[in-house]
């Protein structure tokens, strides 16, 4: 075996190894939107009935959190507008406010959402649920808090 084959067999074995730590590392294929929703199936155990309906609460859920992000997107720019504003007199503290009042809707939304979830569970899963609960912040953050966190 000559050496432009043997680093042309070793290459490519580099490549298949690094792909596929790749591929573990992104959460076994799963896309980064669908990862809670398996975490959850896979903690609670949920039946095929049970992922229907938790699948409908999901699609009301996101529709809701969309509304109300964009709500808290347009009190965001209307308080950074403020800056080049020519009226820069515009009390800042009112809108701080409202979008203090928007993130609490949010996160009641979440809270209500898990509540939804927590209704769907039979009996044998209450005590899977409760462990889920001690996980929830884990599991619903963004993919890069684990690495701010190191």
């Amino acid at each position: 075996m000559n050496k432009l084959r043997f680093f042309t067999i070793a290459t490519m074995v580099l490549l298949a190894v690094n792909i596929f730590l790749l591929w573990k590392m992104s959460g076994n294929g799963v896309p980064p939107r669908d990862r809670p929703r398996k975490a959850v199936i896979e903690r609670l155990g949920l039946d095929e009935e049970q992922i229907k309906k938790y699948d409908v609460l999901i699609q009301q859920h996101r529709a809701m959190v969309k509304q109300y992000n964009g709500e808290f997107r347009q009190l965001k720019n209307a308080l950074y507008g403020t800056l080049s504003s020519a009226e820069g007199k515009i009390n800042t503290d009112s809108l701080v406010l409202l979008m203090g009042m928007k993130q609490q809707e949010i996160e009641k939304l979440h809270y209500s959402h898990f509540q939804e979830i927590h209704a769907l569970c039979t009996p044998e899963q209450e005590e899977k649920f409760h462990s889920l609960t001690q996980d929830i912040a884990a599991i619903f953050a963004p993919p890069h808090a684990d690495k701010e966190k190191k």
